[in-house]
């Protein structure tokens, strides 16, 4: 039976709703479940100050095997590719959503606890679909995403004004399209 883990990105707001239960992360893992799809989105350790090796430990006590499918928005994707790269674990999809490969705003933190890291492209042998989704006015995330396919010979969808892919740019909460791309397997 296939199922599903969704990773969130960095929250620098630290605002009072969890990272995880904000944009459009909650609203695709209700739809999932109200279909049968068992789906987790946990929340990692300090998303303000992410450290790979923290997140790492959250995320293995989810269950992964090779009928899940992995979903990382923002950092959550540039955390699932190296976690991938690391263990070789074999899963059925791996979806990224504005994913990070490096990052602008803080690199001195973020770039040395999540994102310091050579994509493996063996990672592309571990998983039997790649998607990465961009939105065409984000433009170095369209280099990140655009590094990512290539590397992973993922297919990249490019979406209008999606922005990073946050509830007040998408005007809403709600991700039709990722949500369709996770039932083609479900």
């Amino acid at each position: 039976m296939v199922n599903c883990v969704i990773v969130h990105g960095i929250d620098f707001s630290r605002r009072e709703m969890p990272v995880n239960e904000r944009h459009w992360l909650s609203w695709l893992r209700d739809e999932l479940i109200k279909r049968g799809i068992p789906t987790t989105n946990p929340l990692m350790p300090a998303p303000w100050e992410p450290d790979y090796e923290a997140w790492k430990e959250e995320f293995e006590r989810q269950e992964v095997d090779k009928n899940t499918i992995l979903i990382g928005h923002s950092a959550g994707g540039a955390f699932l590719v190296r976690w991938l790269g690391d263990t070789k674990e074999k899963v059925k999809k791996l979806i990224l959503v504005a994913p990070g490969k490096k990052h602008i705003m803080s690199p001195e933190v973020l770039n040395k606890n999540l994102y310091d890291f050579e994509t493996d492209k063996d990672v592309k042998n571990c998983v039997g679909k790649i998607v990465v989704y961009i939105s065409n006015d984000e433009p170095y995330r369209v280099e990140n995403a655009k590094i990512y396919a290539e590397e992973l010979g993922a297919e990249l969808i490019e979406l209008g004004n999606k922005g990073h892919f946050l509830d007040r740019e998408m005007g809403g909460k709600e991700f039709p399209e990722l949500l369709e791309e996770v039932l083609k397997d479900g």
